[in-house]
């Protein structure tokens, strides 16, 4: 079921989810077009929207996180804009942000990606950015919520390139977050941190091969505890990278993954879960590429139980349309994960619910 909530922008990027309001539930919040959006969960999992409530600065805004940046216990938010600055948005209780751009160091406007992790383990959260054609950035935190960017002190050996998208994750298991850019035009990249916020480029410990990758995402593919990665490529079929266990990579041998549809999808997001319920990690694609039909088709791959993957699309038909993000929660409390896609229709955004029973937005 789709439902179009008409917003100026230009669509949904992506949400971060979280008890907003300290009600015990989970709200939402939108990054998209002008101004975000902020839906409030009743209670019940209907959700009415409090975007009103919201600072007005204008983006248009690309990635949001969310995360307790001043240490009061509740959920603030960073924004990210492109073009534009970042933005920290503290929450001072029930959902109420105020805007506080004196606590964000910034000078770039080209933001495309952005996480939350306590990098430099001190107990607060850092922030870590992508940007497009300029060099990435980090940014501690103080404890407060002012953020400062060491980029430069802290990873020296960065460079602007074509970049795509970024994951966060503990590829080495020196329980420290790591770092993975996805490259357009050249190889990925990919920075270890030594635990105190300082990264190196560790590109090499990555196969040597130009991905042209357009997503990626992290997480244990093939069960052996170590964090794994899997490649969407924009010019070939998409690749899993099996990590051996201290941070270096080689192709899984069965890690070539079916190309779906006339051409390649543009992909925003990858969801990696067992979707089918089935015990193993299927891969959910969400792209923006118009295929030969002139339609967006999602594309949902199954896995064999050994990381050969088929194409199951056909489970996903009716979902056409541009989605960027994805939501995952059971929202009809089933015991069963719901997935709520964001995307766009024209100057809106779009949620598909793709679920076992009936949820509202209203």
């Amino acid at each position: 079921m789709n439902y179009f909530l008409p917003q100026s922008g230009a669509g949904a990027w992506e949400n971060g989810k979280g008890d907003i309001d300290g009600d015990g539930d989970i709200d939402v919040l939108v990054a998209h077009g002008n101004l975000p959006a902020l839906w409030i969960n009743l209670g019940d999992d209907t959700f009415t929207d409090l975007s009103r409530t919201l600072p007005q600065t204008p983006g248009p805004y690309r990635a949001v996180a969310l995360g307790d940046l001043d240490g009061d216990g509740d959920l603030d938010a960073m924004l990210a804009a492109r073009p534009g600055r970042l933005r920290v948005w503290l929450n001072f209780g029930r959902g109420q942000f105020v805007d506080r751009p004196d606590l964000v160091d910034d000078t770039v406007s080209n933001h495309e990606k952005l996480t939350l992790a306590d990098i430099d383990d001190d107990g607060d959260l850092d922030a870590i950015v992508g940007t497009y054609r300029a060099p990435h950035r980090i940014l501690t935190n103080d404890g407060t919520g002012r953020f400062t960017d060491v980029s430069d002190a802290q990873m020296p050996d960065r460079a602007a390139a074509e970049f795509s998208d970024m994951v966060v994750c503990d590829v080495d298991g020196n329980g420290a977050p790591d770092v993975v850019f996805a490259i357009y035009s050249r190889q990925n990249r990919m920075y270890l941190n030594d635990g105190d916020g300082h990264f190196t480029d560790e590109t090499a410990r990555l196969p040597a091969v130009a991905d042209l990758a357009d997503a990626v995402a992290c997480v244990d593919m093939d069960g052996d505890g170590a964090l794994d990665l899997y490649v969407s490529r924009l010019q070939a079929t998409d690749a899993i990278y099996i990590n051996q266990g201290d941070g270096n990579f080689e192709v899984h041998p069965n890690g070539q993954i079916v190309d779906t549809g006339p051409r390649p999808l543009v992909t925003e997001h990858i969801l990696a879960r067992d979707i089918d319920h089935d015990g193993d990690l299927d891969v959910l694609k969400l792209g923006t590429q118009l295929n030969l039909n002139g339609e967006v088709a999602q594309h949902f791959l199954i896995n064999d139980g050994d990381l050969g993957f088929i194409d199951g699309s056909l489970h996903t038909a009716d979902f056409v349309g541009s989605y960027r993000d994805v939501l995952v929660h059971d929202f009809d409390h089933d015991g069963r994960d719901d997935l709520l896609l964001l995307g766009t229709e024209m100057a809106d955004i779009a949620y598909t619910v793709w679920r076992s029973a009936g949820v509202q937005l209203r």
